[in-house]
């Protein structure tokens, strides 16, 4: 039964506001015109709809905070004479706070998609040096007025007005309609969806009905669910997002580390994407407790298999901490801001501009991947099957896009047959992508932690393009082992520091009768300085090599590098020919060195700094010490007596040999000694040999040819427009550190083209740092033409260091 309350009428009043307040209200209200003629209701007049706002607010702002979800309102248009309000009208009675909000911003309860835009913002792969990955959609929101609301603001507006399910669902809608009309087929889109509308969602009502009309695959979907809001029945959502993942969609836990759920959520939902809250990442590096919390949550996702992004990364700083923790993908201003159109995000800041101590423990991954054979995705799935059967003993396929990968493929996958779809639709999604180099403690922790075994561990360049599959259990096992490479010098390869020192004295102690040869190359500092340090690590490089070539002569050598652009070779005193290899060292090494020079300079002979100071090219100076001036009994007395030597040895002009006799022998090795570059010749003749055989699509075309000239890491053809015609022929040995794709790719405006295409020649160029392989080559091209002398195209070919020098040792010993 209801029972009436008795409320005297304003005859004056159009709008009528009924107030109940439990407890006693302010003294103020009965001065606003407040009557309260029944325990705890109060009773308003507003002639209008603006007194009435400003009613409100003065109502709302008169209680204090915690009282004010307790404050209960409803409007009525009833007036005139004394009237009596039954309890029913009460039942429209909603929060003081959301009726303000409703009579402020009327357009809130109305249809909030001609409100509501959405905004993307780019998601990159850490792990591929910040290439694009995916968009998040973000809600922004226009109000009549023409007012732009951020997202934060059109969802606190709609809390205040109970109109979160409705504001929600208009986000939906939007952030697909964007998709389909902006990123049609293009990658991920990530669509927040609060855990209450998850749970009610039917695919089988708009907008989700017209996903095939919009185009869209379910697979293209994340929905991310806003983990900072709390959820009653977690079960239920779990129930809810396996059913959407069978269907194709994928799910993304946000905000952890900020909400309610925490953990517990993250164990029971197990989403394919983990999104770290800004709170943890922003100014991680200086904060040993938000570093632990991140470990924390990176080993658990680790565990459970979760792709973690990084939110709110603006910071160069707290970039390089994610990379190094193994955080999958970033998000933030500093790739970029929100943006009505889709855009590319800003590449990731260089390794130098980032104020931290250099890591030393950085692991060369292409040192240890192997090279797993790979499909296009545009293959036919017969095709994966085939090769299966030929290759019984072969577990995985890696799928590639554009040289990216994407996913691989299993036996069991590839033998189910279905009536359509690609190998896009057969591969499992991979996830476990490492850069081609990692700190040492985060490769261990990434490794040690592996959520899925059958799932290989693939490595990437810094482009994002597939190196090959890393097996973890030998990593580990060195990494566990007291990093035995911590001995070996990053750019030589070559033993250094404590490791050499301790090698030394032991070898001295044992062996008195030693010849220790240091190897020192002059003006280094000025060739850094005048041609810079790209250069410069490619000259310490190059002489690191060559000394492996030329002390294969002398098998008991031991050879280390001391530092900088000094170096040394410990081998036995009485070798007759010792000096007949050190000059075939220095002869060697001038003549691949030559590559690193301009050609000005090495017509002149010399090069120039900014001081204008002289300075010879590719000059060394070497110092053999070998006891006969007194027994050396360790590496300390012996480094003394070679700084007394080499001053008086880099006082002569060029490549000096320098004995420790009384007094010093010199022995000069004059710049005509050098023999001509015949290397570039034998590589011309090479490459056009193979011009003269068979080529096509397959990968294994010039594996022979290889065979006949190893010292190729790298053959491609383009044709008379200077676009790639075949995929790369890689040399077998080179397989996972070089990729087979590049058909189709335009390198018209490569020199190597234009030079053999305009002159009718063949064409050399100097070193430089291939951006394929992350290592110092040349490259050399024949041009190519047709029985009646028309130019059909060019046929290139990229040779390593160790390739070069190989082939310049293999040239001098045949002189011989």
């Amino acid at each position: 039964m209801t029972t009436p309350i008795a409320i005297p009428a304003e005859s004056s009043s159009s709008l009528t506001l009924l107030v109940r307040c439990a407890d006693a209200a302010p003294e103020k209200w009965t001065e606003w015109g407040g009557h309260h003629p029944a325990p705890g209701v109060w009773r308003f007049a507003a002639p209008d709809q603006p007194a009435l706002i400003t009613l409100l607010e003065s109502l709302h702002d008169s209680l204090p905070g915690s009282a004010l979800t307790e404050v209960l309102a409803v409007l009525t248009e009833s007036g005139g004479a004394a009237d009596v309000v039954p309890l029913g009208l009460l039942a429209g009675l909603q929060s003081l706070p959301v009726l303000l909000a409703r009579c402020r911003y009327p357009w809130i309860m109305g249809d909030l998609s001609q409100y509501v835009r959405s905004y993307l913002q780019p998601i990159v792969d850490l792990g591929r040096g910040g290439q694009l990955f995916a968009y998040e959609a973000l809600c922004r929101g226009v109000a009549p007025d023409g007012a732009l609301l951020n997202g934060e603001q059109m969802f606190t507006l709609a809390a205040r007005a109970s109109r979160l399910a409705a504001l929600d669902a208009a986000c939906q809608r939007s952030a697909l309609q964007t998709k389909a009309r902006l990123l049609p087929g293009t990658g991920l889109l990530f669509i927040n969806i609060l855990p209450g509308n998850l749970l009610t969602l039917d695919l089988q009502q708009e907008p989700w009905l017209s996903l095939p009309a919009w185009g869209i695959r379910p697979d293209e979907l994340v929905f991310e669910i806003v983990e900072s809001e709390q959820v009653e029945n977690l079960e239920a959502l779990v129930e809810i997002s396996d059913q959407l993942r069978s269907r194709g969609f994928r799910i993304a836990l946000d905000d952890v580390g900020s909400g309610y759920n925490g953990l517990t959520a993250l164990a029971k939902l197990r989403p394919d994407f983990l999104k770290l809250d800004r709170s943890l990442v922003q100014g991680v590096q200086g904060s040993q407790i938000r570093l632990a919390l991140l470990q924390a949550l990176i080993s658990m996702a680790q565990r459970l298999g979760c792709a973690i992004i990084a939110e709110g990364l603006e910071r160069a700083e707290d970039i390089a901490v994610c990379c190094e923790m193994g955080v999958h993908f970033g998000q933030g201003y500093y790739f970029g801001h929100p943006t009505p159109e889709p855009a590319l995000p800003r590449s990731l800041p260089p390794q130098h501009s980032v104020s931290r101590p250099a890591r030393t423990d950085m692991v060369r991954l292409q040192d240890f991947v192997e090279p797993i054979p790979t499909l296009p995705l545009e293959a036919r799935p017969d095709q994966a099957r085939n090769y299966f059967r030929e290759h019984r003993d072969q577990p995985v396929l890696i799928v590639l896009d554009q040289r990216k990968p994407i996913g691989y493929l299993t036996r069991q996958r590839v033998r189910r047959r279905q009536r359509d779809g690609g190998l896009g639709q057969r591969c499992k999604w991979l996830d476990k992508l490492l850069p081609e180099q990692m700190p040492a403690r985060a490769l261990a922790f990434r490794l040690y932690h592996d959520p899925d075994p059958a799932q290989p561990w693939v490595v990437v360049d810094g482009n994002g393009d597939y190196l090959g599959v890393l097996e973890p259990w030998p990593v580990l096992a060195q990494l566990f082992s007291g990093h035995p490479r911590e001995g070996v010098h990053p750019l030589s390869h070559l033993p250094t520091g404590p490791v050499l020192r301790d090698t030394l004295d032991l070898q001295l102690r044992a062996h008195p009768a030693l010849a220790l040869v240091y190897i020192d190359l002059d003006h280094f500092k000025a060739f850094n300085d005048r041609y810079g340090f790209v250069r410069g690590d490619a000259m310490i490089m190059l002489l690191a090599e060559v000394l492996r070539q030329t002390f294969r002569k002398l098998p008991e050598t031991y050879l280390g590098h001391i530092g900088g652009d000094d170096f040394i070779a410990v081998t036995p005193r009485d070798h007759d020919d010792l000096l007949e290899v050190l000059r075939s060292l220095l002869v060697s090494f001038r003549n691949l060195a030559a590559y690193l020079y301009d050609g000005d300079d090495l017509k002149r002979g010399y090069f120039t700094t900014e001081d204008g100071s002289p300075h010879p090219t590719a000059a060394i100076s070497v110092v053999i010490v070998d006891g006969r001036r007194g027994q050396i009994t360790d590496s300390l007395a012996a480094s003394e007596r070679v700084a007394q030597l080499k001053k008086l040895a880099k006082a002569q002009l060029g490549s000096v040999i320098a004995t420790d006799e009384d007094p010093p022998q010199f022995l000069s090795i004059a710049s005509t000694e050098a023999t001509a570059y015949r290397w570039e010749q034998r590589a011309i003749e090479a490459l056009l040999d193979i011009a003269g055989q068979p080529r096509s699509q397959t990968h294994h075309d010039l594996d022979d040819a290889f065979k006949r000239y190893p010292f190729f890491e790298l053959i491609y053809e383009l044709d008379a427009a200077g676009v790639q015609r075949y995929p790369n022929w890689v040399n077998p040995g080179m397989w996972g550190r070089l990729k087979g794709g590049g058909v189709g790719v335009d390198r018209s405006a490569a020199p190597y083209f234009q030079l053999a295409a305009s002159n009718a020649a063949p064409y050399v160029s100097n070193m430089y740092l291939s951006s394929a392989s992350g290592e110092f080559c040349a490259t050399a091209a024949v041009p190519l033409s047709d029985p009646a002398g028309g130019f059909t195209g060019v046929l290139v070919g990229d040779m390593n260091l160790t390739g070069l020098v190989a082939l310049n040792a293999a040239i001098e010993q045949n002189d011989q």
